[in-house]
């Protein structure tokens, strides 16, 4: 080894041991930051526990008493493995959206949780508009809606039909999914995300869910009304 090349494997060793110093620090609490978003492992033959989220549609966000139109629970299980969407009835809702709260009040819900509620996503009508518009359309039925259409669609429910509504709205749910899984990886999900008046769900909860539900598959999620009065 020549003399030249000698000095210059010395100065590239020395350089790579103080780069390692300095870094090492920073890449093991990196590594430690990113473990906290694995998944936890329910012990065998325990019963999974589950987080509450509620998703809300009124129809005007920016009006001074927003009107309750939908509300769904999402029961998440702390293994991951299923998304359980159950509809209430919104009647009596409808009057319960508190601006301050920016949903409707805990108690109103806490009858229907399984579990501990982690946060809420309130979306308008305009907000559905933009949130179709970006995956391109949904099917109710065969047929192909944009945002109007869908909710035309749950608007035309016969109120003496009891659950008529909840039925129309788990339709309009399920093709929602649908269409963001034919998306696959190449769904807007950033502009999704983006698309509700309002979400208090913690970003690194938000980061959880998308790491272990994205791209979305239909089979993960379950989608249902429920008529009777609380589980």
């Amino acid at each position: 080894m020549t003399p030249r090349l000698l000095r210059m494997t010395v100065v590239g060793v020395i350089c790579f041991l103080i780069g390692w110093a300095i870094t090492r620090p920073i890449f093991s609490n990196w590594l430690g930051g990113f473990g906290a978003f694995a998944s936890p492992v329910p012990k065998a033959g325990s019963t999974p526990a589950f987080e509450a989220y509620a998703f809300i549609l009124v129809d005007d966000y920016g009006a001074a008493q927003p009107r309750v139109e939908a509300v769904w629970l999402t029961h998440v299980s702390s293994d991951y493995s299923t998304a359980d969407l159950a509809g209430l009835p919104p009647t009596q809702f409808r009057d319960q959206f508190s601006r301050a709260l920016n949903g409707v009040p805990l108690l109103t819900l806490q009858p229907y949780l399984r579990g501990r509620l982690f946060g809420t996503v309130t979306l308008d009508r305009d907000d559905v508009k933009e949130l179709v518009e970006r995956i391109g359309g949904a099917y109710v039925f065969g047929q192909k809606m944009d945002g109007a259409g869908l909710l035309a669609y749950m608007d035309a429910a016969e109120p003496a039909q009891v659950g008529d509504l909840l039925m129309r709205q788990a339709a309009v749910i399920q093709s929602l999914l649908a269409q963001m899984a034919a998306a696959g990886s190449q769904l807007d999900l950033a502009g999704l995300i983006q698309t509700p008046s309002y979400c208090s769900i913690e970003q690194n909860k938000l980061y959880e869910l998308v790491l272990h539900y994205y791209p979305v598959r239909t089979d993960t999620f379950h989608v249902h009304p429920q008529l009777d009065s609380a589980p």
